[in-house]
């Protein structure tokens, strides 16, 4: 019914220096440490999801577009005045393209899954092959 695209699911290690414990409480204190930190990930998950539009993707992209707008000028301000104006122009047409590019990609995701869902809904066969095939 939905897919999922472009999600880092990431788990922060398990680390014990210089602590002596039995195997029972170490395999307690490893399954307690993975089980919060999957636990902290599910968003990913959930808000990877194409049915919503993949909404982390687009927030991803914009938070990298917003760094862009900020740190392009600020590297051209090393160098000069010339290259500040430069930054500046890379750092907004960066912004507007990550901003735009995400909404379009939210949207195109949405309308795809609620067309895969109606397709599937009409329970043909040839009808769901054929538009595979186009895809």
């Amino acid at each position: 019914l939905t897919e999922m695209q472009d999600i880092e699911f990431r788990l922060a290690y398990f680390e014990r220096s210089q602590q002596w414990c039995n195997w029972d409480s170490l395999a307690a204190a490893i399954m307690r440490h993975y089980s919060n930190q999957v636990l902290s990930q599910l968003y990913v998950v959930v808000l990877g999801l194409d049915l919503l539009g993949n909404p982390l993707s687009f927030v991803v992209g914009l938070s990298r577009g917003m760094g862009d707008l900020f740190y392009e000028p600020i590297q051209g301000a090393v160098e000069g005045p010339g290259e500040f104006a430069e930054g500046l122009v890379l750092g907004a047409r960066s912004f507007l393209g990550k901003s735009v590019g995400g909404l379009a990609g939210v949207a195109s995701r949405i309308t795809g899954t609620i067309g895969k869902g109606v397709a599937s809904l009409t329970l043909d066969e040839e009808y769901q092959r054929r538009r595979r095939e186009q895809q």
